[in-house]
C-alpha cells in the first residue's frame, strides 16, 4: 500500500534537513574540562552559561582522554535556551559515547537532562554522544523545541544495564531521536519504564536500537514498552530501510500506541530481534501493541520485522480503530528463510474496528508465518479487511514456514479475507492446522473469496495447511466465494477440505475450486478427506451461474452428515469435473455422500440449478440414512459403479405403496416401459407404483448409452412433469419431450410429496418395448466374511415387455463352496413390466486368516426374447475379516408404538469372530423421533469376548406411547468401538410406526 500522507514530501524533508546546522552569528562554545559537579569547566557551568546566552550555543567536551563520569549532586539546570551538547567531542574519538552522566546520587523523578528551549527549531539544537545512567526521573526529557538526540546511550554502559527512570520522553513537537547517518541512532536500553514516550506529535524514531545491547546481540529490557506513543503524527522508523529502529527485549511491548493517539507510522523496523534480523531478542508482550488510529504499521515499501515476541507480532486491543498494516514480515528472520515465531498470533486483533491487513497493491501484504497463529480476529472486532496477504508461507509462497496453529482465526464480526480483485487474494498455506477458522458465538457475516488456501503461490502445488483448509465451527452467514470466478477461493492439497460444522448457520459456497489445481486440469486432493462436509443448517453449496469445482477428493465430493445438515441446497456445481467436464477427476468414494441428512435439495427443477455429477469413483449420490432429499435435475454420468446408491446395499426392487422405511424411504423409481424417439421428439410411456393419492415429480434423462449396471444415469435433463396415484398407489404417464437425437437411452427419478428421490430406474432404449437385457448390477461384486448375505441383484434394462427368465449360477474360484460361501443355482423369473430381483448368497466367517477370495455369479439360459447384457458373468469377491480386525454391524428394527405406557425396541449388534474381548459403546441419537417425546435415551457398551463363532447382542430402548396420529419416525442408535474393529453397517436405524400402521413389508433379508 503507498500513501498519499504528506510526511514523505514536506515533514521529513523539513526534519532532515534540520539535522544540518544553522549557523548563529553570535554562538559561542562552552567548554567542560572537569567532571566536578560545579565549579569552572564543570557541565553545569556550561549550561548555566549556555541559558544566559539566547544564540544558539555549543558545549564540547575536553576532560582529559577517554571516557569520563559526571555525577550531578543535584538536578542540572534546565536547559532554557537554544544549545548543541557535542558529547562526542571528548577525545580521543572514535564510535560510542565517553561522556557519561550518572545520576545515582539523585533522588525523586530527576531527570538527566531537561530540555525547555522555546528557541529550538529546524533542528537547530541537539544533544549528541552522552552516556546517561542511573537518574531517577528520565534520561533525557525534551518539554519545548525542536531537539535532535542522536548517538546517546540512554540507560545503560558498555557492561550492561544501568537504569534510568525512563529512557526518552517527548512532549514536544518535530523531535528526532536519532538521525540519519551511521551511528547516529541511541541506544535506549535499561531503564525502569518506557525506552521512549512521545507525549507530543509529529516526533521522528530512526536508528535507534532500543531495549538491546549496544552490539544488539542481546536483550537490556526497558522495565515497560520500547516506544510508547501518546500523541498524533510520531513516526517511528521511515521510508528509508536504514532508517529503522531495532526495538526488542523490553518487557512489555516494542510499541504501543495509546488510546489517543493518531496517526502513527512505524516503517522499516526490527522488532523482537536481533539487530541483524536473525534470532530473537522477543519483547515480552506484543511487537506492536496499538490502542489507538488511524495509524501505519509499515507500508509497501517500508514494512517491519516484527518477530520472536512473547504475546504475538501486532496486537489491536481496546478500541483501535483505522489501523493498516501492511508490507511487514511478522514472524519470519531478515531473510525470509526460516521462522522467528511471535509465540501467539503473528496479528492479533482484541476489540479493533476497520482495520486493514495487506492490500491490493505489489508490495502491500504482509508475511505472516512461523507463529502460533498468523492472524486471529478476536471477539469484539468488526469490519475486518485481510487482502494480498501469505499467511503460513515464505515470501515467494514456495515454501511452507507454516504458523503452528490456524493461519487466520475469526471469532470477530464482518471479517473479509481477499476480494476479487487482482492482487485482493491471500495465500494462505503451510499452516499447522486449519487454513481459516471461524469459530465463536460473535463470528458473523464473514466472506471469504479470491484466496488461494493450501496450495503455492501459483496454485499448481500442494503447500497443505495441516487441517481444514477452512472450517466454520461456530457463528452465522459466511460467504466463502462469490458471484464470479474471480471471487472464488482454491481450496486444495490441505489436510482436509472444507468443513460447514453444526454450529454455523447460514453459510454460502459458490465458485470455490475444491481438490484440483488453479487450472483445474489435475487433482490436488485435500488429504484423504472429502472436498466439503457439512452439517450445519441451512447451507447453500453452489447457485445457478456460481456453482463449485468439487472433484479429486480422495474420499466423497461433498458430505452432508446429521440431521443439523437439515435444509442443505446444492445448485450449479461439477462434482468429480471440471468445468470442461473432463474425465479422470473424479472423487474416490462418490460425488455426493448423505449421512442422516434431512430437507435436503441436490440439484432444482429452476434455469442452471442442477449440478454436473460425473466419473466419481463410487455412487454419483450415496444417501446413506435419511430422507426428504430431493435429487432434480443434475446431470450424471460416468460414475462407478451406479448413479444412485440408497443405503449401500446396491439396488432396491421396488415394493408395493411404498411402506418401508430407510433412506428417503427406498422411495419407489419409475418404470419405463416404452420409450421411441423420433423428429426431435421421445415418446415416453411407463408407470409409478408408490404411496396412494399422491402427486409425484417425475423426470426422464437421457444418455448416450446405459450405465454398465443397466441401471440409468442421467447424462442430460429432459422434462418433468407430475405424475398422480391413484387409491391404490399406481399411476402412468405418457409423454412426449423434446430430444434431438435418436440413439441412446432414457432413465427416470421419481420425487416424493416429502422431497425424497428415488434411485435411477433401469435404461430403456429408444426403440418402444421390448423385452430387454439381464445382467447383474455390478461387476466385481464385493462381500465380507460374517457380514449380511451377499445381494446379488439381476437387472433387466433396456426394454422390460412381456415375461422373461434367466438362470443364476455361482461356481468355485480361489473360494469354495460351502466352505466360503453357500452355492446357489436357481431360475429367476421376471414378469412383465419388473425390472429387478435379488437373489442373497450367504457368505461364512471361517475365522481362518487367508489372502482375499473370490467366487463366480454367472446369468444363463434367459428366455422370452431377453438377451444378456455385458455384466452376465462377474466375479464376486470375499473380502478376509480375520479375527484380529473383526467386523460388526446393527440392524434396523421397527416397532409399532404401543398403546399406552412403553415397548421395547431391539437392536441386534453382530460382530464376527475376534481375538479379544472388543467393546463397542453406543448411544442413541435423535431422528424424527425425539427422545423423552417418543422413547427414552440409552447409552452404554456391550462387551464381545474373544470367540471364533459370530456373536450377537441386543440393545432394548424404550419407545413410548404419546397418542398422537403421526407417520412412522426414526432415531438412530450410534456406536463407536476402539482398536481393530471395523463397521459394515453402522448407525441402527430404529423406526417406530404409529399404533395403527400396517405391518412392516420387508424387500429382502438385509432389513429384518
Amino acid at each position: 500500500m503507498t500513501t498519499s500522507s504528506p510526511y514523505r514530501s514536506t515533514r521529513t524533508a523539513a526534519i532532515l534537513l534540520a539535522l544540518g546546522a544553522i549557523h548563529p552569528s553570535m554562538a559561542a562554545t562552552f567548554s567542560v574540562t572537569s567532571n566536578a559537579d560545579s565549579g569552572a569547566g564543570s557541565l553545569r557551568e556550561a549550561i548555566t552559561l549556555a541559558n544566559a546566552n539566547p544564540d544558539v550555543d555549543v558545549i564540547s567536551f575536553a576532560i582529559g582522554s577517554g571516557s569520563a563520569t559526571i555525577q550531578p549532586a543535584t538536578m542540572l539546570p534546565t536547559v532554557s535556551q537554544p544549545l548543541r551538547i557535542q558529547g562526542l567531542s571528548q577525545p580521543p574519538g572514535g564510535s560510542g559515547p565517553r561522556i557519561v552522566l550518572d545520576g545515582s546520587l539523585l533522588s525523586g523523578s530527576t531527570p538527566g537532562l531537561n530540555l525547555v528551549a522555546s528557541g529550538c527549531f529546524g533542528g537547530n539544537c541537539y544533544v549528541e554522544g552522552l552516556d546517561i545512567i542511573n537518574f531517577p526521573g528520565d534520561g533525557i526529557r525534551v518539554q519545548s523545541g525542536v531537539w535532535s538526540l542522536r548517538s546517546n546511550w540512554i540507560g545503560l554502559t558498555a557492561a550492561g544495564a544501568a537504569a534510568n527512570g525512563g529512557g526518552i520522553r517527548v512532549f514536544t513537537e518535530q523531535c528526532i531521536i536519532g538521525g540519519d547517518s551511521a551511528g547516529e541512532g541511541n541506544v535506549i536500553s535499561g531503564n525502569v519504564n518506557h525506552g521512549v514516550t512521545l507525549d507530543g506529535n509529529n516526533n521522528l524514531l530512526m536508528r535507534n536500537w532500543i531495549g538491546l545491547s549496544v552490539d544488539g546481540t542481546t536483550a537490556v529490557p526497558n522495565g515497560w514498552d520500547g516506544v510508547r506513543v501518546f500523541g498524533d503524527g510520531n513516526w517511528v522508523g521511515s521510508f528509508s530501510s536504514a532508517d529503522g529502529n531495532v526495538i526488542s527485549g523490553n518487557a512489555f511491548s516494542g510499541v504501543a500506541i495509546d488510546t489517543g493517539a493518531s496517526n502513527t507510522l512505524v516503517l522499516n523496523n526490527r522488532i523482537g530481534t536481533s539487530a541483524n534480523g536473525m534470532s530473537s531478542i522477543g519483547n515480552d508482550r506484543f511487537g506492536v501493541d496499538a490502542d489507538g488510529g488511524p495509524s501505519y504499521i509499515g507500508l509497501s515499501d517500508a514494512g517491519n520485522l516484527i518477530s520472536g515476541n512473547g504475546y504475538g507480532g501486532i496486537g489491536l486491543q481496546f478500541g483501535a480503530d483505522g489501523v493498516a498494516i501492511a508490507g511487514n514480515w511478522i514472524g519470519l528472520n531478515a531473510a525470509g528463510t526460516g521462522t522467528l515465531g511471535n509465540a501467539s498470533a503473528g496479528i492479533r486483533l482484541y476489540s479493533s474496528s476497520n482495520t486493514l491487513i495487506g492490500g491490493p497493491d505489489a508490495g502491500d501484504g504482509n508475511v505472516i508465518s512461523g507463529n502460533y497463529t498468523g492472524v486471529s480476529v478476536d471477539a469484539g472486532t468488526s469490519a475486518t479487511t485481510i487482502l494480498g496477504n501469505r499467511i503460513g508461507t515464505n515470501p515467494t509462497g514456495t515454501t511452507a514456514l507454516g504458523n503452528s496453529g490456524s493461519g487466520i482465526s475469526v471469532n470477530g464480526s464482518g471479517v473479509v479475507i481477499g476480494g476479487d480483485q487482482p492482487g485482493d487474494g491471500n495465500l494462505i498455506s503451510g499452516n499447522g492446522s486449519d487454513g481459516v477458522s471461524i469459530s465463536g458465538e460473535d463470528a458473523g457475516d464473514t466472506t471469504i473469496r479470491g484466496n488461494r488456501i493450501g496450495t503455492t503461490a501459483d496454485g499448481l502445488f500442494a503447500l497443505p495447511n495441516g487441517g481444514y483448509g477452512i472450517r466454520a465451527l461456530q457463528g452465522n452467514n459466511a460467504l466463502i466465494g462469490g458471484d464470479t470466478p474471480a471471487d472464488g477461493n482454491l481450496v486444495s492439497g490441505n489436510g482436509r477440505g472444507i468443513a460447514i460444522e453444526k454450529w454455523m448457520s447460514g453459510v454460502v459456497l459458490k465458485n470455490n475450486i475444491v481438490g484440483l489445481n488453479a487450472n483445474e486440469t489435475a487433482k490436488l486432493p485435500n488429504g484423504s478427506s472429502s472436498g466439503i462436509d457439512v452439517s450445519a443448517p441451512d447451507t447453500m453449496v453452489g447457485a445457478p451461474g456460481a456453482g463449485n469445482v468439487v472433484a479429486g477428493s480422495e474420499s466423497a465430493g461433498i458430505v452432508l452428515s446429521g440431521e443439523t445438515a437439515m435444509g442443505t441446497t446444492i445448485q450449479g456445481n461439477w462434482i468429480g469435473t471440471n468445468r470442461n467436464g473432463d474425465a479422470g477427476l473424479g472423487n474416490r468414494i462418490g460425488g455426493i455422500f448423505i449421512a442422516r441428512g434431512l430437507l435436503a435439495q441436490i440439484g432444482g427443477l429452476g434455469a442452471g440449478e442442477g449440478n454436473v455429477i460425473a466419473n466419481n469413483d463410487y455412487a454419483g449420490i450415496f444417501l446413506d440414512t435419511g430422507h426428504s432429499i430431493s435429487f432434480l435435475c443434475n446431470s450424471m454420468y460416468g460414475n462407478d459403479p451406479i448413479g444412485i446408491e440408497l443405503a449401500g446395499l446396491g439396488p432396491e426392487a421396488n415394493d408395493a405403496q411404498d411402506p418401508d422405511t430407510g433412506p428417503n424411504h427406498f422411495q419407489n423409481f419409475p418404470v419405463i416401459t416404452s420409450a421411441l424417439a423420433s423428429g426431435g421428439m421421445v415418446g415416453v410411456d411407463g408407470n409409478l407404483d408408490s404411496l396412494p393419492s399422491s402427486d409425484f415429480i417425475v423426470e426422464i434423462f437421457h444418455s448416450p448409452a446405459c450405465h454398465a449396471s443397466g441401471l440409468g444415469e442421467g447424462r442430460t435433463p429432459i422434462g418433468h412433469f407430475v405424475v398422480s396415484t391413484d387409491a391404490s398407489g399406481h399411476g402412468v404417464f405418457s409423454q412426449s419431450l423434446p430430444l434431438v437425437t435418436n440413439n441412446g437411452v432414457v432413465t427416470a427419478l421419481a420425487t416424493a410429496p416429502d422431497g425424497s428421490t428415488s434411485a435411477f430406474s433401469p435404461c430403456h432404449a429408444l426403440s418402444g418395448p421390448n423385452a430387454g437385457t439381464l445382467q447383474v448390477w455390478r461387476s466385481p461384486l464385493l462381500s465380507w466374511e460374517g457380514a449380511p448375505p451377499l445381494a446379488v441383484t439381476v437387472v433387466r434394462s433396456m426394454g422390460n415387455a412381456g415375461a422373461v427368465s434367466v438362470t443364476l449360477s455361482t461356481s468355485d474360484d480361489t473360494a469354495t463352496a460351502p466352505d466360503d460361501y453357500l452355492g446357489t443355482t436357481q431360475q429367476i423369473d421376471f414378469a412383465d413390466g419388473e425390472v429387478m430381483k435379488t437373489v442373497l448368497v450367504p457368505i461364512i466367517a471361517d475365522n481362518v486368516t487367508e489372502a482375499q477370495e473370490q467366487f463366480h455369479v454367472s446369468l444363463s439360459n434367459p428366455t422370452g426374447g431377453a438377451s444378456l447384457g455385458a455384466q452376465a458373468n462377474v466375479d464376486a469377491i470375499i473380502i478376509d475379516v480375520g479375527a484380529d480386525f473383526p467386523m460388526y454391524y446393527l440392524d434396523a428394527p421397527s416397532i409399532d408404538e404401543p398403546a399406552t405406557g412403553q415397548a421395547n425396541l431391539v437392536f441386534s449388534v453382530t460382530l464376527t469372530p475376534s481375538d479379544i474381548e472388543r467393546i463397542i459403546k453406543y448411544h442413541t441419537e435423535d431422528g424424527s423421533a425425539i427422545a423423552g417425546l417418543d422413547y427414552e435415551a440409552v447409552s452404554g457398551q456391550l462387551v464381545f469376548p474373544a470367540s471364533n463363532m459370530v456373536q450377537t447382542q441386543t440393545v432394548s430402548v424404550p419407545v413410548l406411547a404419546d397418542q398422537l396420529a403421526e407417520d412412522a419416525e426414526t432415531f438412530y442408535l450410534n456406536t463407536h468401538s476402539e482398536g481393530q474393529i471395523a463397521v459394515f453397517a453402522s448407525p441402527g436405524i430404529g423406526t417406530i410406526h404409529a399404533s395403527s400402521a400396517p405391518p412392516m413389508i420387508f424387500k429382502n433379508g438385509l432389513e429384518d
